[in-house]
Order: C-alpha cells, then sequence, then structure tokens
C-alpha cells in the first residue's frame, strides 16, 4: 500500500514537471532602447514572443506617453523616458514576460563636412558647414579643433582663417554620438592674383622740394613685383605712375578697388613721395599731390578698406609710421630737422574736408575691423623723416632713398636708375624657403637702414612693419 501511494506521488511529480515545461513562454528582448528625434518621431521595434502549448497574447505599456506597443509587440517611442513593456500569455496557468524599454534623444550617427580640403590664402576666411544625419538628430552641436592654429584657426562657427603658409588639420566632432570629420587646409597663394600700384613723386610744383629718389624708388619697387612669383598659372597686373596730383592720387586709390580682386588675391600699394608734416593731427602722414593737395591718412585707409583680399602697404615717405602708429598728440617736425628736408616747402598745402578733419589721425589698423587684411612696412616711425642719399653706390648717377634701396635689396634687385634686374635670389629670405615674410624683410632692411642714416650723420629713421614680428608671407619666390 506504501508502495503504491509512492508512485502515485512520484507520477504526480513527474506529470506536473511535463506540464510545467509544456506551458512556456518567452519574450526577446528583455532590454530594448529606441531613440526620438526632434521633429518628435522615432523609430520603432518589434518584440519577439513566443508561447507553448499556442494561445493568445497580450501586449501592455505601463507608461503609453514614452512607449506604445501595439496587439503584435510592435514598439513605438513617444517621448524620452522609461516603460515596461508586458506580455500576457491568456488561459491557465498565467504566464507573464517583461521587457524593459529605454527611449532616448537620437544621437547623430554619420558626420561629414562640405568640403574635406580647401586653400586660402593667409588673412582669408572660409566657412566649412557640417553635414549630420538623420535630419532629426536632436543634438547637432559639433566642435571645432585645429592641428595647427598657427597655420590655420578655426573659431566656435565653424569659420577657418589661413594664417601662414602650411598645412592643417581641422577636425570637427559631435558632443553626442563621438564622431568626427576632418578637412585638410593648405595655406599658401597658390589661387592668389597680384595687382599692384606703384606711385613715385619726384617733380613738385612751385615751392615744394623735389624728390630726386622717389622716380628710382618706384621703379625697383615694380621690378621686385615683376620677379616675384606666387604661382605661374595666376595672373599679375598693376600701375607705375609718377607725379600724381592729390586727386589723380585720389582716383588711382578709389580704381584698386574695381580690378575684380577677391578674397584669396593680393593687393600691393607703394608709394614713395613726401608725407605731409603739420601741426594738424588730422593731416599727418598724409601722401601730398605734386600740386600740394593732400590725401589724409584716414581717406587713404578708406580707399584700401574697399579693396578685396590681403593689401600690402609699403610706404618710403616722411612719418610712414602714422599708418601704423598714430601719434595724435606728438611733437612734430620743427627747427633744424625740419629745414634739413624740407627748407623749400611751402607751408599752405590743402587742408582735407571739415568731416575728415573733425576725425583727427587715424591709422590703417587702429580700431579698424578689417586690420586683418593688412601688411605694412613703413620707412620710418611716426614722427620721423625718411632719408635718401643724393647717389647709388652702383653710379654718381642717380639718388635712392635707404629704405627702399635696401628692401630692393633684399628681393633680389639691383640696378639703378631706370635699369634694374633680378639676382634670381632673395637675400632677405633667411629660411631658404623661397618666401620672404614681415619679419624676415623687416630684420633684413632696418639694420642697413639704420647703419646708412648714421653713416651720414641723419636724424635716427627706424624702419617699422605691421604685424610686428609676422611671419606673414608678403614676397614669393622668384618666378
Amino acid at each position: 500500500m506504501k508502495k503504491r501511494v509512492l508512485v502515485l506521488v512520484l507520477l504526480a511529480l513527474l506529470l506536473g514537471c511535463l506540464c510545467a515545461q509544456a506551458d512556456s513562454l518567452t519574450l526577446l528582448p528583455r532590454r530594448l532602447t529606441l531613440y526620438i528625434g526632434s521633429d518628435g518621431a522615432g523609430e520603432g521595434k518589434p518584440l519577439a514572443a513566443a508561447v507553448s502549448p499556442l494561445r493568445p497574447l497580450r501586449f501592455i505599456s505601463d507608461r503609453q506617453s514614452v512607449a506604445s506597443v501595439d496587439d503584435t509587440g510592435f514598439v513605438t517611442p513617444v517621448r524620452t523616458g522609461r516603460a515596461r513593456i508586458y506580455c500576457t500569455a491568456r488561459g491557465r496557468p498565467v504566464l507573464k514576460r517583461v521587457c524593459w524599454v529605454t527611449v532616448r534623444p537620437q544621437p547623430p550617427t554619420d558626420l561629414s563636412l562640405d568640403r574635406p580640403a580647401l586653400t586660402l590664402a593667409p588673412g582669408v576666411s572660409e566657412k566649412l558647414t557640417p553635414q549630420i544625419l538623420p535630419e532629426n538628430a536632436v543634438n547637432k552641436r559639433v566642435t571645432w579643433r585645429s592641428s595647427s592654429p598657427r597655420v590655420a584657426s578655426v573659431n566656435k562657427y565653424g569659420v577657418v582663417t589661413g594664417r601662414r603658409r602650411g598645412t592643417a588639420y581641422i577636425t570637427c566632432r559631435t558632443r553626442a554620438g563621438r564622431l568626427r570629420a576632418t578637412c585638410q587646409v593648405t595655406v599658401d597663394y597658390s589661387d592668389s592674383d597680384v595687382h599692384y600700384l606703384i606711385i613715385g613723386q619726384k617733380d613738385y610744383g612751385p615751392g615744394i622740394v623735389d624728390l630726386e629718389s622717389s622716380e628710382s624708388d618706384a621703379r625697383r619697387f615694380k621690378a621686385a613685383m615683376e620677379a616675384m612669383q606666387f604661382s605661374p598659372d595666376r595672373s599679375k597686373t598693376g600701375d607705375l605712375c609718377f607725379d600724381l596730383t592729390g586727386q589723380e592720387i585720389r582716383q588711382a586709390l578709389g580704381q584698386l578697388s574695381e580690378k575684380g580682386m577677391d578674397a584669396n588675391d593680393l593687393t600691393y600699394f607703394y608709394y614713395s613721395g613726401h608725407g605731409k608734416d603739420s601741426d594738424k593731427k588730422c593731416e599727418r602722414g598724409a601722401l601730398v599731390g605734386v600740386d600740394g593737395v593732400i590725401v589724409p591718412v584716414d581717406e587713404v585707409r578708406s580707399y584700401l578698406d574697399q579693396v578685396p583680399g590681403t593689401v600690402i602697404v609699403v610706404l618710403d615717405c616722411c612719418l610712414a609710421g602714422q599708418y601704423i602708429q598714430a601719434k595724435g598728440a606728438g611733437t612734430p617736425l620743427t627747427g633744424e630737422r625740419q629745414q634739413k628736408l624740407l627748407s623749400d616747402m611751402v607751408d599752405n598745402f590743402v587742408s582735407p574736408s571739415p568731416a575728415l578733419a573733425a576725425k583727427g589721425t587715424v591709422s590703417l589698423v587702429s580700431d579698424n575691423p578689417q586690420r586683418n587684411k593688412y601688411r605694412i612696412m613703413v620707412s620710418c616711425k611716426p614722427l620721423q623723416e625718411s632719408w635718401a642719399a643724393m647717389s647709388s653706390p652702383e653710379t654718381e648717377e642717380s639718388a635712392y632713398s635707404f629704405f627702399t634701396y635696401y628692401l630692393g635689396e633684399g628681393l633680389g634687385v639691383v640696378g639703378n636708375g631706370n635699369t634694374f634686374s633680378h639676382l634670381g635670389t632673395l637675400p632677405a629670405d633667411r629660411n631658404r624657403d623661397g618666401y620672404v615674410t614681415l619679419q624676415e624683410v623687416h630684420r633684413y632692411t632696418a639694420p642697413k637702414v639704420m647703419r646708412a642714416v648714421r653713416e651720414l650723420d641723419c636724424p635716427p629713421q627706424t624702419v617699422m612693419v605691421w604685424p610686428s614680428r609676422s611671419s606673414k608671407t608678403v614676397f614669393a619666390k622668384v618666378g
């Protein structure tokens, strides 16, 4: 009897185990992550449920506002948050499984830039645009970084600015999703056209001392420009002008912006002539026409600001430093120093307009939002003279100014008067890379000018450049 009871108990246990194995419910996955975009839409996913033996299934979300589910087990995201999806098998015994659902903001899945490579001239800026997929990604914020900020910098808006010759890699990264894209930036003048305006003021009108060196200076600078070549595929055009009136100087400067230049191009403005000395702040450093009419610093700046691209200004005249550092409260040239250079110059130059006179003296760079477009070389400080010799080292025939002579020498120009040639090298090119920077030309020219002035027992003349100690290229290899 006891054995029979024991067998029945064992059979009952075995039957219970068989029944337990037969009634089963499987739900996959047990955890699910969905994403919802900025437009409120998101891609749903199905749940896989299997029940044995076969019977009806029911799906329920405990938070329909976060994730909804239909009768087939397809889950759709509604908003960010967490929810539980229950799957119940109807009948006896009741079987139930749960899937944990997390809904997150849609992250970026792909990042690219509108340009994989970019060529810029120094000082020129271009904007890179990130292209992010999917379109409804919630967090599209990106960060920018340059591998070499001294070559090419980039701001938080993706605006890339060429600084000096070389190659840099601009990397864009998404804040969400850890994606990145890179643009190779080459900074040089290979895509730059060159235009120049050269003015030499030699024969002034009655009462104004002539400048014997100015014609030779202008031709020397033109010889340097003709030999220079940034790229053989780009154009180089210019105007060499002599003995312009004040109005003609204005016209020549005003026409610079009409030459069809663009942001990658370079414009050179060279002037050799008188720089106005005056008790009036608004007149100091003004360019002087052969008729005595002046073009103040304010006006020169207003014309050059309109020229696209990089503007390289080279001035060989008294008070030329006004174009870099405006000395509003300085002491003008007086006494013997003034008589040495300006003994025959009249003191009744035509004044600028009242509107310009009211401004006072400015420079090309002070308080100028366009200051980064300029590269400036001047022969002297704001209240100094620019000196010239009455004969050149090669012959006894032509006068020459110290500044332009040694500047030309640094750029490989030799000769005298109206005849010049090029050595085929650039003595001012200290690192022998074929390009002359502001720092290189200053290091070459300044000590030679200082020595020449000292030997003739003239008052000091200090060559200036802006930006100082700059690695910005101003002259290229010989073509």
